[in-house]
């Protein structure tokens, strides 16, 4: 008989397998260099929130920004201006362009004001470590904690830049970008000709020549030290100490008025640490931090900047300066901010890496050991499955692609597939070799087992492909990259396995029977016997067995519309991290540490302005100036918006932000509302001495003009606010609130503009200048929150007072135009005809210019008000809710005074409506898709236009496939289990896992059937067939990555955690829910048209079916001669 494939080709396969293996390793390796973690990314780029960030952090400098302290950290510590006076050494100078005013205190240095040939020697040299530095900033170079000198025998010293590119600089000071490659036969071939030739070399491109080459008396001072030519990796550096110097100086802006030096100094003082308490200072007034604000050099490389030492990578540059220059520990040293999580979120992913991966193994190894008895077969298993994982990260590299935490959790996914389809392989072989002999065993288990397991490959990689309609982007690409890998599994069952068992085929553990009949023995024995058990006793009480499965998934799919996600970022992190004790530490001795922005946007026709190149902009102005704001009342805004979130989410409101940051944190005492006079000026000496120091505030990060169209030289005022990490905030409901808390500020400006235009045209353009204004409908101070909200739906927990909050907003911004406001000019207990009579018409038409009615009350007739009052506006409009349809804001509505809401938290909160979102829709599609391909697996007979789809057994097959996700899931909402993104994934994957099986033992159900077995004794010959072989990858695969709930890395820790509840569901779900139903009546639907068989041939068949259940391992032939035997089987793996 002519040998077949893998007879003749076995050794071939192997060598081309074993050839390929490093370019997987390489690729893997890329890719976990390649790792990056950034919040910003969870969303695309045309969500407004993403587009909202991203335009904030091109206008501000604080979206990255890194608190530093330590315990102990205080202006009297030396460690801190140790540290400090390093770090300014790694700042990037900042120039300001535009401001048309000179900064006090800003260094002009020697070559911005002299031409080149005027300089000194020093001042030469000062230019030449710039530039040097300028190079080092666009190449992002840095150390890796050694130089390798003289690696290449040049004398030359090594630094590595982004996207690891090696650089090297010689004696001389001349910088080359290393031509070598950092690839497996680069490094052989560099070993060879080290270690075996002695050759030593380092070629590279000439990128650029600093400073002097060497002589014997002065070396280049950039080879001698190449920190010199090192990234700066900070943008800006503030302290507690510097800014209440600069807040309390004398003529500064706490410097207060009339008061003796030293008690002005000390009242000053102690005025700035109360406006930075709970930002720069913690409550005792003395702990302060360091903040700095990120260059472009460090936002591309985090790690770089505060990473720690892991997997060969160096320590970041901040952790090295603190330890070296200061003498702080990175165990002591406490770090927060956006950049922070970030590089934690990849250090515990890493750190699960190396930890967990070497245990998951081992879990696997002991227990195939334990199902096989073979070593052999066990190296063979966790060869594919390792391999598989090991390519499907290099997918992501050779794709262009980047891994982020979430996509870590593919390898292990791809891991377990890979030892699913292996183990069903390796089955299919002992089959093959109990029926038939070694010889040629390898191609009948492929033969019957490639169909399978393509199809079970084919519906996972669906599951997965459906969470390619989730908008956030690490789930997105956990699904295509696990899809492909899934794919690529294959490759490595139907090529390497075969081979594999043809060159070294194993020898199963088994025992003779009484008989003298060879058995499988040991675990295999008794798990077949287990399971053959089970399969009768479910085919004779299939109709209980069904209905209990029915009323389980009933009763758990009742808590599907329980379920609520969670994305909190902190909540990635297990109790026991590092970053959990840090943010624990800060928040409990210094502030608050999550970002929550407003940038309030003030459009350039809204602004008067002192300044004569902007006034003659403004008289281009649709608005009349008096109506403009000047730069007090602008700050004003700010102040207001602030002073309102602290009252309502602050200390003394619901206790979940700390103070605010803004211009007026920095800005002198802003004087009451009022109208500047000639007898009361005040208010207009107060603008001009803010105006005169505009360009000042535009140096900070909290004042900016707006570069970017539409809305190009709108003033920029930013409130930075910060919450509680650890405190459980709902980041939904606290949007949600403060819209409800800003909204109305912003718009009472937007009706202080109508209302003044109309009081103008009114009394004939003399403005409201002494004009009265009634309003009506002002809460009364005994009035509460809940009062208001009588006969509406808000809670009153989260009750917030817009009426109030506008009133006050509005009282004050007309009191500020010049007119006299009377809020309720009659006492609300005056009698009810009161308001119709002409009293009130005549009170009404002869003291007030106009009225503003801004609530509904029983007493006042609107009508009465339209008929006597010269000027009504209507109010009533001034309350907002977000959830309201067609709820705008003012940003929305185009009013010239909006805010945009940007941060972290609107990021958060945006995807964690989206996870729920993410969660319906993948497995929607993954339903849709897995079931239009069993209705086509599952169709039998002639291809006709009517026979193209099996519908109803389509649809039935889908129910124990679904079955995992409804339990598992269902019973989490029962239990208000919170979805997060590492639960979420796991949805799918358990649908094309659990549809894995569903194929497994239906493809032997039908065979069964098709061969003329009843329906019971199919169902028991498919038990015999797969039973063990699903049992082995669910305890194989689901021990293996249950490993993974020790995790710190809590998306990690939760996907391994639900992937060994789904896949033991799933179990039940195929070996316990599917015979059921294949049992009972609905098994008819699954059942193909038997193939004619002769009348010799179904006997045989009969008597086969017959036979005693301890005969599995004999063939199935009749006859008892060898030349005698007949085939019975119809599938491909029996026919000759």
């Amino acid at each position: 008989m002519k040998p077949n494939f893998f007879a003749r080709r076995a050794l071939i396969v192997l060598c081309i397998v074993f050839f390929l293996a490093p370019f997987a390793l390489r690729g893997a390796r890329m890719s976990l260099q390649r790792m990056q973690n950034n919040v910003k990314d969870w969303l695309p780029a045309d969500f407004p929130e993403t587009a909202d960030l991203e335009w904030f952090g091109r206008h501000f400098l604080g979206e990255q920004f890194v608190i530093a302290t330590w315990p102990g950290c205080t202006e009297e510590d030396p460690r801190f201006h140790r540290l400090v006076d390093r770090l300014r050494h790694e700042v990037v100078p900042q120039a300001i362009p535009g401001l048309g005013v000179d900064i006090p205190g800003e260094e002009v240095r020697p070559w911005e004001r002299k031409p080149f040939e005027e300089l000194t020697e020093e001042e030469r040299a000062e230019l030449e470590r710039e530039r040097a530095r300028e190079i080092g900033d666009a190449l992002g170079l840095g150390s890796v904690g050694d130089y390798f000198e003289n690696w290449g025998g040049l004398g030359e010293k090594w630094l590595r830049g982004d996207k690891e590119q090696w650089y090297f600089v010689t004696p001389d000071g001349e910088l080359y970008q290393w031509s070598g490659r950092t690839n497996l036969m680069g490094w052989v071939n560099r070993a060879i000709r080290r270690n075996v030739l002695g050759q030593r070399s380092a070629e590279g491109e000439l990128k650029a020549r600093v400073g002097r080459p060497a002589t014997d008396e002065q070396p280049n001072e950039f080879h001698a030290d190449p920190q010199k030519l090192m990234a700066r990796l900070f943008k800006s550096i503030t302290t507690g100490p510097d800014l209440v110097d600069e807040l309390a100086a004398e003529d500064g802006p706490l410097w207060p008025r009339g008061m003796a030096p030293e008690f002005a100094a000390e009242q000053a003082r102690a005025e700035a640490l109360e406006r930075l308490t709970g930002i720069l200072f913690g409550p005792d007034g003395q702990q302060t931090c360091i903040v700095l604000t990120l260059s472009e050099p460090g936002q591309r490389d985090l790690k770089r900047v505060i990473g720690r030492p892991l997997l060969g990578r160096p320590q970041g540059r901040l952790l090295e300066l603190a330890e070296q220059h200061a003498g702080i520990s990175p165990e002591e040293l406490k770090l927060g901010g956006p950049p922070v999580d970030n590089v934690a979120i990849d250090e515990e992913g890493t750190i699960t890496l190396a930890r967990l991966v070497s245990y998951s193994a081992l879990v696997g190894i002991l227990l195939s050991l334990l199902c096989f008895r073979s070593l052999k077969i066990t190296m063979m298993i966790f060869f594919v499955g390792g391999l598989s994982a090991i390519t499907s990260l290099g997918i992501v590299w050779w794709a262009g692609g980047s891994v982020d935490a979430i996509v870590m959790s593919m390898p292990s996914l791809v891991y377990v597939l890979g030892l699913s389809g292996a183990v069903h392989i390796v089955n299919y072989y002992r089959d093959a070799v109990e029926e038939y002999g070694v010889q040629g065993a390898a191609g009948r288990a492929l033969a019957h087992g490639w169909r399978p397991c393509t199809l079970a490959a084919f519906t996972t990689a669906l599951g997965l492909l459906s969470l390619n309609t989730s908008n956030i982007l690490p789930i997105r690409n956990f699904g295509f990259y696990s899809a492909i890998g899934v794919m690529a599994t294959l490759i490595l069952l139907f090529t390497f396995l075969p081979s594999a068992l043809q060159l070294w085929p194993p020898r199963f553990h088994t025992v003779r029977g009484d008989d003298g009949k060879v058995r499988r023995g040991g675990f295999q024995r008794h798990l077949l016997n287990f399971w053959i058990g089970v399969g009768n006793f479910i085919a004779r009480r299939h109709a209980w067995v069904a209905g209990t499965c029915l009323v389980i998934f009933v009763l758990c799919a009742m808590g599907l519309p329980k379920l609520n996600t969670s994305v909190h970022l902190i909540k990635l992190f297990d109790g026991d991290a590092k970053i959990i004790r840090d943010y624990a530490w800060l928040e409990d001795n210094l502030g608050r540490l999550v970002p929550m922005e407003l940038v309030i946007r003030v459009q350039p026709h809204h602004i008067r302005s002192s300044r004569p190149d902007e006034a003659r902009a403004a008289d281009a102005s649709p608005i009349d100036e008096r109506f403009q704001l000047n730069f007090l009342e602008r700050m004003e805004i700010t102040a207001r918006i602030q002073g309102v979130l602290e009252a309502t989410f602050g200390e003394d409101g619901q206790g979940v932000v700390g103070h605010g940051m803004s211009v007026p944190t920095i800005a002198p005492d802003l004087p009451p509302p009022g109208f500047a006079t000639v007898r009361n000026p005040v208010r207009s000496l107060m603008n001009r001495k803010l105006e005169e120091h505009r360009g000042e505030y535009l140096a900070t990060d909290y004042l900016k003009i707006d570069r970017e169209a539409p809305y190009a030289g709108s003033e920029l005022w930013r409130i930075s606010l910060r919450l509680g990490a650890l405190m459980n905030v709902d980041y939904g409901q606290f949007v949600y609130e403060l819209k409800r808390a800003v909204e109305p500020v912003l718009m009472a400006y937007d009706m202080r503009l109508d209302l003044l235009q109309r009081l103008d045209q009114q009394r004939e353009g003399r403005g409201a200048v002494r004009a009265r204004i009634a309003v009506l409908g002002y809460p009364e101070q005994h009035e509460t929150v809940r009062d208001q909200q009588r006969g509406r739906d808000e809670p009153a927990e989260f009750a917030i007072d817009q009426t109030r909050i506008f009133a006050d907003t509005l009282r004050d911004l007309l009191v500020c135009a010049g007119a006299n406001v009377m809020i309720n000019p009659q006492p609300r207990e005056a009698a009810p005809d009161f308001y119709t009579s002409e009293k009130w018409q005549q009170y009404l038409t002869e003291h007030f210019d106009g009225v503003v009615l801004l609530d509904d009350r029983p007493e006042q007739e609107l009508d009465f008000l339209h008929q006597h009052a010269r000027l009504l506006i209507d109010a009533r409009g001034h309350r907002f809710d977000p959830l309201m349809p067609g709820a705008l804001t003012a940003v929305d509505q185009g009013h010239p005074v909006h805010v945009v809401y940007t941060g972290v938290v609107p990021i958060v909160y945006k995807a964690q409506r989206e996870l729920l979102n993410s969660l319906i829709e993948s497995i929607g599609w993954a339903f849709c898709m897995i079931a239009l391909v069993m209705m086509v697996l599952l169709r039998s007979g002639p291809w006709t236009w009517r026979n193209l789809l099996n519908v109803r057994g389509g649809m039935i097959s889908m129910i124990p496939n679904v079955f995992p996700i409804v339990l598992i899931f269902g019973m989490m909402g029962h239990l208000h289990v919170l979805v997060d993104i590492g639960t979420m994934m796991t949805a799918s994957v358990a649908m094309g896992v659990a549809v894995d099986d569903t194929i497994h033992f239906l493809t032997w159900f039908r065979d069964g059937i098709a061969a003329g077995m009843s329906r019971h004794k199919a169902i028991v010959e498919a038990y015999r067939r797969c039973a063990a072989a699903m049992t082995q990858t669910t305890l194989i695969g689901g021990l293996g990555l249950a490993v993974f709930a020790f995790s710190t890395f809590t998306p990690t820790q939760y996907f391994g955690t639900m992937m060994l509840l789904l896949l033991c569901a799933a179990l039940i779900g195929d070996l316990i829910f599917l015979p059921a139903l294949l049992a009972g009546p609905l098994g008819k639907y699954f059942c193909p048209q038997p193939v004619p068989q002769p009348a010799a041939d179904r006997r045989t068949s009969t008597e086969a079916d017959t036979q005693p259940e301890s005969t599995f391992g004999e063939p199935h032939v009749s006859g008892s001669a060898a030349g005698s035997k007949r085939m019975v089987r119809k599938d491909r793996a029996h026919r000759r």
